[in-house]
């Protein structure tokens, strides 16, 4: 069934328990899958990323991550270009090439000792793993808690513009 104004929306719509938040270029509304009914959550047209884990969801701008109705704020150096959220973590993709992790409990964040991701098209978490598209056109798990990456599929995956997993993951 159509969501009203969401038919429109250019840019991912992500979702995260009953909710479900778009990230177009004015912001981020929040929208009732019911009615369709958008309510913008964030105004920021510079808005870049979006994810969700559960009820909370996360918005970046510039390398400044923020969780959107809280006063929680993370910095990651590096142009970030991809992110995923589950688990308690934030995970991002940058152009300088490390895999970031954050854990918002603590408020650490450390770098995932797999290599450079500078070339990730999009992120997703699922199954407590981590899943990363790349420019490649390979589909990655990685397992954040053994910093561990497995090759899902060789090739394929080129021109990815996003990617979602379910609370399964990928089967």
């Amino acid at each position: 069934r159509d969501v009203t104004g969401v038919q429109t929306c250019a840019l991912p719509i992500f979702a995260g328990g009953e909710r479900l938040w778009i990230l177009d270029g004015s912001g981020v509304d929040e929208v009732d899958p019911r009615s369709g009914a958008r309510n913008p959550i964030l105004m920021n047209g510079h808005a870049h990323l979006l994810a969700a884990d559960g009820a909370a969801v996360f918005d970046e701008d510039n390398g400044t991550i923020l969780e959107i109705g809280t006063p929680n704020l993370w910095h990651v150096d590096g142009r970030p270009i991809a992110m995923a959220a589950g688990d308690g973590k934030i995970f991002v993709a940058t152009k300088a090439g490390p895999l970031v992790e954050i854990d918002r409990a603590r408020g650490t964040q450390r770098a995932l000792p797999l290599g450079d991701w500078w070339g990730t098209l999009a992120l997703a978490y699922g199954d407590h793993a981590l899943f990363a598209v790349t420019v490649a056109g390979k589909l990655w798990r990685i397992d954040p808690v053994k910093a561990e990456k497995t090759i899902v599929a060789m090739d394929g995956w080129q021109g990815a513009i996003d990617l979602a997993a379910s609370p399964a993951g990928l089967r």
